[in-house]
């Protein structure tokens, strides 16, 4: 199979979400990462691009032009705080759950 390896330019104001957790795991702060490109994999799938790196974390979410979060795995989010909410909601429940 070729690989494709293509890259689109992104547009301005897309942001990749690195959350800053505290020692009990608790989201406290997010560093917004510019996303300077998408490149295409060899399934269709689409990589955000980075300054740093091509960003293929599963557990990464990305803020766009429009302020609305979507994660990797489908969901979306009115904001980057709703979005913190919920990871630190899930975090919480998981923490408490019996072994």
């Amino acid at each position: 199979m070729k690989s494709n390896n293509a890259l689109i330019p992104a547009n301005p104001g897309f942001f990749l979400l690195e959350p800053v957790e505290n020692s009990n795991g608790t989201i406290v702060e997010i560093v917004l990462i510019p996303i300077i490109a998408w490149q295409l994999g060899d399934q269709g799938e689409i990589y955000p691009i980075s300054m740093i790196q091509r960003i293929d974390d599963a557990d990464q979410a990305i803020k766009d032009c429009n302020g609305v979060v979507h994660s990797p795995f489908g969901d979306v989010y009115d904001s980057v705080e709703d979005w913190i909410d919920e990871k630190n909601k899930a975090k919480e429940k998981k923490s408490h759950k019996p072994e």
